[in-house]
């Protein structure tokens, strides 16, 4: 499992979603997986999730409020994730994308 793993599911659920164009939006685009929630900024400057995270731009953040350390900063080429909640991270990742 890998943190372009999960970039490139949030890429898959908004196409399934058909959510194009991302920089065009206002804020973040955000959706939930699981527990986890996403937010996607596409501008060129940091934008502010609606629970008021920072996201930096052309990153995704992703959140999970009922793990200790439940936080993960992806971009298409790499990011962060606290230690040992990458593996829950993607699970939800890929069952939001069998949703649509």
């Amino acid at each position: 499992m890998s943190i372009p793993e999960a970039f490139t599911l949030i890429i898959a659920i908004a196409e399934a979603r058909g959510v194009a164009n991302i920089a065009a939006l206002p804020g973040c685009w955000e959706f939930s997986a699981g527990s986890w929630s996403i937010a996607v900024n596409g501008h060129r400057e940091e934008r502010v999730a609606t629970a008021g995270d920072k996201v930096p731009p052309f990153h995704a953040l992703a959140t999970n409020a009922d793990l200790i350390a439940g936080i993960a900063l992806i971009s298409p080429s790499g990011g962060t994730c606290a230690a040992g909640v990458e593996d829950d991270l993607i699970a939800a990742l890929r069952e939001e994308l069998t949703r649509g």
